[in-house]
């Protein structure tokens, strides 16, 4: 129960002291849930931790349309997209802060876009996965060497317009697979003559 108090503020019905916590999830790690002195968005869920691995290459695509929000609008008590919202494609506005691309009421990153979250110069998607999405790898690569893993090879290769989908059949994926679980061969005594 919140009242008023006498200077307008709100007040518990707890006399005067802060009400109580709610229970704190847990995981078998711990506890899920911030402590008041350490803001929830601070703290990283257990599933978003590095991988407990030796060797970790992470290769995706980068730079082409990728959805990444919907303009809607309320009609007959169902929401629909909102075509309107085109007239704010590409201008970074109250409407569309990411000045994304907007077309048929729906919001593409386009390798023009600013990434901020994933702290990097403008990017997109691979066409299925919005890019700060796929990137957070980088954020396992930055804390694998900011805690001294040093023992961990990680390698992060960023591939140019190779769509999500079509990457097993795209030959600069599979080079890149074959150059990571490949040796090269041994030159032989006659490529050096």
């Amino acid at each position: 129960e919140v009242g008023s108090d006498a200077e307008g503020g709100a007040a518990t019905s707890h006399g005067g002291e802060a009400p109580p916590s709610p229970p704190e999830a847990t995981t078998p790690r711990g506890p899920l849930l911030a402590s008041r002195s350490t803001p929830l968005l601070m703290q990283t869920a257990p599933i978003l931790d590095c991988p407990p691995v030796k060797r970790l290459w992470c290769i995706y695509g980068i730079n082409l349309p990728t959805e990444v929000s919907y303009f809607l609008k309320e009609r007959n008590n169902s929401l629909m997209l909102d075509t309107r919202a085109d007239k704010y494609s590409g201008k970074a506005c109250k409407e569309n802060p990411a000045g994304l691309t907007v077309k048929g009421g729906i919001g593409f990153e386009v390798p023009s876009t600013p990434q901020p979250i994933a702290n990097t110069e403008p990017c997109s998607g691979d066409g299925t996965v919005p890019y700060c999405s796929l990137a957070y790898v980088k954020e396992w690569k930055r804390r694998m060497e900011t805690q001294g893993f040093s023992d961990r090879e990680f390698e992060v290769v960023e591939l140019e317009g190779v769509e999500h989908r079509a990457m097993l059949s795209d030959n600069s994926v599979l080079f890149s697979i074959m150059s990571f679980v490949c040796e090269p061969p041994p030159r032989s005594p006659l490529s050096q003559l």
